[in-house]
Formats: C-alpha cells, structure tokens, sequence
C-alpha cells in the first residue's frame, strides 16, 4: 500500500504534540483523519488537507466511525487537568479506542506517552498514562508506545517576559527531542509491515539538564534574556492561585525534578534508525524562520 493510501487516524491533533504530528503524516504523504470534539478549531488549524471527524474518547460510540477504514491510530492525549479527568481520558478513553480500532480492522497503532511513565509511580497523570499504555499493549493489534524526552519546541514556552524560568532545579540531563525525528519515527513506523507490540524511547541524540537547553536558547535568540529558576514551593503557590491546568504542570514538574529519565536502550535505532536533530541544528532551523 502506498503512503497516500493509508489513513491514519490522529486523536488528540489539536493538541501541542498531536497537532505536530498530524502535520507531519500529512506532509509525508498520509491520509490524515482526525478526531475531534471541536471540529471548527481543526479545520482552522489544518485547512482542507485533514479529514475531520466529531468525536470523544470518552464517548465510545463515537469512535467506530472515525476508525472505518484506517489503517493506523495514533493517540496523542493528555487530560490537563482533574485526577479523575485523567482516568477518564488517559486510560479509559485509551481502552475504548483500542476496542473500536480492533473491531474496525486497524492494523497499527501508536501512542505517545512520557520517558518517566512506569509501572511502580503512584502520580496520579503517570499511573493513569500507564494503564492506557497497557490497554493498546494487551490489545489485538500490534502497537508501538513512544515514550518521548522533553520536545525542543517546548524551550520557547519556558521564556516569560524578560525572563526564561525554569522550575525547580531539573537536574537530571534530559534527551531532548526534536518534533522532526518524533514525525520520522512515526512514518517509519506506519510504513513499515507491523512486527509486533513494543515500548521504545523517543529520545534524541544528545543529552542536555533543562537549564542548559534553555540557555543555549536564549544565546541563539536574545543573549540579554536571563535563565532563572522558580523554586518548587513558589509554582507551588501559582498554580492554586491560577487553579486550571496549573496544578498538574506543578505535579508533572515537581516529577521530572525528582526522576531522572531512564536511559536510552537503543532499541529505537535499531529499529526505526537513529535520531538525529541536535539541539544545535535545531536552533539553526528556528533562526531561519
């Protein structure tokens, strides 16, 4: 089957990561449909290219339809905000597209999911991820978990003002990925015959503490901007008075301070080839526009 024969169905393209990769399937030649409870924001956001379908994960009933006739699903959620939210969507609505994938003969599926996510973490966003995790995994159809590093395009959301902040002390070196290579793992994977289920890391090439990316950010773009770190207890404060999606970044934050990302297996190379975006010639790319 040819790359523009196959429609793939994009859950969660509305989103900061989903809608990077739903752009990328399109511009590698898929068939891009995508699920949506707000079809409007879509069509705003990609134009004609995407096929459109209203739908919620939560709402299993609205889920046959938008697979019928796909031949993969990728599932980029996150609930934001609410622990019961997170069960809800993460988990249950994983369950439920899983289901409808299977009895609408999907031959892959790939779900994005966090470095950090393991079995034995109680977090409430990590234990709920987890569990979803294992629904595509114990499903019928071969699926692939990326367990993605920090994005590179997430640097420019940590500058505020005249100040880029980080929050807490992030320590521990990170394997930053570029959305360029997340988009080339993933056509890899969608081209390719279906080889079973598997958990890999998303990781890019180098390794860098938050801090240090950040910085190498500000150089490239506006040298007189200072990194500064927001202690824990601070954010802490800012994100119940603020309330929303505050109190998970604080929760999600407070994590990565604490872990350390596992380390690379290498499996992802191997499989898929390596990653190869520095952070370097990522910047690069961003200065010429």
């Amino acid at each position: 089957m040819l790359l523009n024969e196959k429609r793939i169905l994009v859950i969660g393209g509305t989103g900061f990561v989903g809608g990077a990769i739903a752009q990328g399937l399109i511009e590698a030649g898929y068939h891009v449909r995508l699920l949506t409870r707000s079809p409007k924001k879509a069509r705003r956001i990609f134009g004609d290219p995407a096929e459109i379908v209203n739908g919620d994960v939560t709402i299993p009933e609205s889920l046959p339809q938008a697979c019928k006739d796909c031949h993969g699903v990728l599932i980029s959620l996150h609930a934001y905000k609410g622990t019961e939210n997170f069960f809800k969507v993460e988990h249950k609505g994983v369950e439920n597209i899983a289901k409808a994938a299977a009895e609408a003969g999907v031959k892959q599926i790939i779900m994005i999911s966090g470095a950090n996510v393991n079995p034995n973490d109680t977090a409430y966003f990590i234990k709920a991820k987890y569990l979803g995790e294992q629904a595509v995994l114990t499903g019928p159809i071969p699926a692939i978990i990326l367990r993605c590093s920090w994005f590179m395009e997430s640097l420019p959301q940590m500058i505020k003002g005249p100040l880029a902040i980080v929050v807490g002390r992030q320590p521990h070196p990170i394997h930053l990925i570029a959305f360029r290579d997340l988009n080339r793992m993933i056509s890899r994977i969608f081209s390719t015959p279906e080889s079973g289920s598997k958990i890999v890391c998303a990781y890019g090439p180098e390794t860098w503490t938050v801090h240090q990316a950040l910085k190498k950010c500000c150089t490239a773009f506006s040298p007189w901007r200072p990194v500064v770190h927001l202690p824990l207890w601070a954010f802490w404060i800012v994100s119940r008075v603020l309330g929303g999606q505050f109190p998970f970044l604080y929760d999600l934050l407070a994590s990565t301070n604490r872990d350390p990302e596992p380390p690379d297996t290498g499996e992802a190379a191997r499989l898929l080839g390596p990653n190869t975006v520095t952070l370097h010639q990522w910047l690069e790319a961003k200065k010429r526009g």
